[in-house]
């Protein structure tokens, strides 16, 4: 009887220790984000689901240097987020270090793109039953 209450004790410590340590790492993880300094505009690339979370990927820019992010979620991400413009906030040190604000779709203009580093590219696709090429253009 005595070592059910002893055992019953220890796995409660154990619980309330686990969601300690949890709201510890998420005030810890805001703080982080708060002090990234540069913001930018990123571009939604692919959505991974899991089990039991979600990995959006997704590229910018900064310094003329391109930076590929990955952000998870306990949550599924929308399909409907990709291939859009997001702003993203990064550390000015380590890029690596980001986030993706999602509640904050832009719509950018060409002077804006530019700025943030993306690059207008023009190409052509083979359209065969015209047998010509097709001049096409993107963002990158």
């Amino acid at each position: 009887m005595k070592n059910n209450k002893i055992y019953f004790a220890f796995v409660t410590l154990l619980i309330i220790a686990f969601f300690v340590i949890n709201e510890h790492n998420k005030r810890q993880r805001k703080e982080e984000i708060e002090n990234y300094k540069e913001t930018t505009i990123a571009f939604t690339l692919e959505i991974k689901n899991y089990e039991d979370s979600s990995e959006l990927k997704f590229y910018f820019y900064s310094n003329g240097k391109l930076f590929i992010g990955k952000q998870h979620s306990s949550d599924y991400f929308d399909k409907s987020i990709l291939n859009r413009y997001y702003v993203v906030k990064h550390d000015t040190q380590n890029p690596r270090k980001n986030y993706i604000y999602l509640n904050e779709e832009i719509q950018p203009d060409s002077i804006a793109l530019t700025k943030a580093g993306f690059k207008y590219v023009i190409y052509y696709d083979y359209d065969i039953p015209t047998n010509t090429y097709i001049k096409k253009h993107k963002w990158e």
